[in-house]
């Protein structure tokens, strides 16, 4: 998804995908004004216009809904306001937009101050997962293997920027050395995935019914009524356009090989690479190195590989 008339093209990312995606094949199984239905496989996809909503079904099982909670939202690039005064002077920043929106086209971080002359371009869509039961993925992040919930209970949405933290936080979702913005979605019939491919800055907000601090959970316990186990996720990126890859499984092995299918998969590493490796941040100069490597050899330590840490 993209705009019909930008006022600048949006960044779209490239050298990610291993090939670009072969055109296949749909049968239309219904048309009307407001929505269609397609079908590939065992798979079918149902596009309503009017709300914008896209369901995916395997077989008959509904296993991916984007924008069914209606947060579909894609800021669209547009002129600075400019604000005159009595005298028909330029005000130039003090344009209006900053009291609506501060943070719209500058903002401050400690004594730093950026300007972004393109203003707010960022996108967002909701995607859910029904019957699943957990959700993995968005590497890299020094926290749970499951991905837990985030709009309750204290937590920030999984950050995706690439950082080096020295002395990161355990149990966090704060943004460490990777970003990878892969999604598998698992519940005991299948497996679904979604890439967002995109390279901006982005947040990513889980909400897993089963956890026990979702206001839903509880009352659906409390009323006795069968318990409506389902994922909410919701991607934002401050920029790009929506490029958005799902990966309907149904198993998760399948799963893994039809994202791998379009990044390509991981090469074998080389032999050396195996072995050990010693790395240090502080070696003082080559000397001290080669001091490094002699006692190695003294002491009867197999090395393979020494690092010089910056």
């Amino acid at each position: 998804i993209d705009e019909i008339k930008p006022l600048h093209p949006r960044y779209q990312v490239e050298g990610v995908l291993n090939v670009e995606p072969q055109v296949a094949r749909l049968d239309i199984l219904d048309r009307t004004n407001n929505e269609i239905t397609v079908k590939s496989g065992e798979n079918e996809v149902v596009i309503k216009a009017l709300p914008f909503k896209i369901e995916f079904y395997n077989g008959n099982n509904l296993v991916t809904v984007f924008n069914g909670r209606g947060l579909f939202n894609f800021e669209h690039l547009r002129s600075k306001p400019v604000r005159e005064d009595a005298a028909g002077a330029d005000l130039g920043d003090q344009a209006p937009q900053e009291v609506e929106d501060p943070g719209a086209w500058s903002e401050n971080f400690k004594s730093h101050h950026d300007s972004k002359p393109r203003g707010p371009e960022a996108i967002g869509i909701d995607i859910t997962f029904p019957d699943a039961q957990r959700a993995y993925g968005l590497p890299e992040h020094a926290d749970h293997f499951s991905l837990r919930t985030t709009t309750s209970g204290g937590l920030n949405p999984y950050r995706l920027y690439n950082l080096d933290v020295f002395e990161y936080e355990l149990d966090s979702t704060m943004a460490i050395y990777g970003a990878v913005p892969l999604l598998y979605a698992h519940s005991p019939q299948h497996t679904v995935g979604v890439f967002w491919h995109n390279a901006a800055e982005m947040w990513v907000d889980i909400t897993n019914s089963k956890d026990g601090n979702v206001v839903s959970s509880i009352v659906s316990l409390v009323s006795g009524q069968k318990q409506n186990v389902h994922i909410d996720t919701y991607f934002m990126s401050e920029s790009g356009v929506v490029d958005l890859f799902v990966f309907l499984g149904p198993t998760l092995q399948n799963t893994v090989q039809q994202y791998a299918k379009i990044t390509g998969s991981a090469p074998l590493p080389q032999y050396f690479s195996l072995g050990y490796h010693q790395s240090r941040w502080n070696y003082n100069d080559e000397d001290d190195v080669q001091s490094v490597v002699q006692k190695f050899d003294e002491h009867n330590l197999p090395m393979d590989v020494i690092w010089l840490d910056i």
